[in-house]
């Protein structure tokens, strides 16, 4: 290849414009591959946290009354949903009912215990993700009170 200070003006104009615009180029679409990402996993998030508040306000009265068999019953609608891997709806600090996928393949990343150490201390909605799933929590109040929560947990 030519050296560069063998090259002519305009050559050498016509390298540093091609050059610059790839740069500029590439560093567009990494901030569109980044941004994408970000508002893919927001979104995400979101749409969890609307249907752990769903999950939420179905489990209010089961969990007043100790009904386990309806709040079993109510989160055994999320079978229609793929994505779901397991629910666990906890009545103040303790496990209530849960749902977990009935695909052999699948195993639950996360267990009551470690649910309950990651988010109870602040009751308030929270998510976190791991190495393929996403999972948010989000607390069940009636009429300004603490009475259980709900986590789902997404793949």
């Amino acid at each position: 290849m030519l050296q560069f200070r063998n090259l002519s003006i305009k050559n050498k104009l016509i390298l540093i414009i091609t050059l610059t615009s790839t740069i500029v180029l590439l560093l567009a679409s990494g901030a569109f591959v980044v941004n994408d990402l970000r508002t893919f996993r927001q979104n995400m998030v979101k749409d969890l946290w609307m249907l752990a508040d769903l999950v939420g306000a179905n489990a209010a009265a089961p969990l007043l009354f100790d009904d386990t068999d309806t709040a079993q019953k109510n989160i055994a609608a999320l079978k229609t949903n793929q994505k779901i891997i397991l629910t666990y709806i906890f009545k103040k600090d303790q496990s209530f009912v849960d749902y977990l996928r009935e695909d052999k393949n699948i195993k639950p990343f996360i267990s009551h215990e470690e649910v309950l150490k990651l988010f109870l201390p602040n009751l308030t909605k929270n998510f976190h993700f791991g190495d393929n799933y996403v999972g948010v929590y989000a607390p069940i109040y009636l009429s300004g009170n603490y009475i259980g929560g709900v986590y789902l947990q997404s793949n």
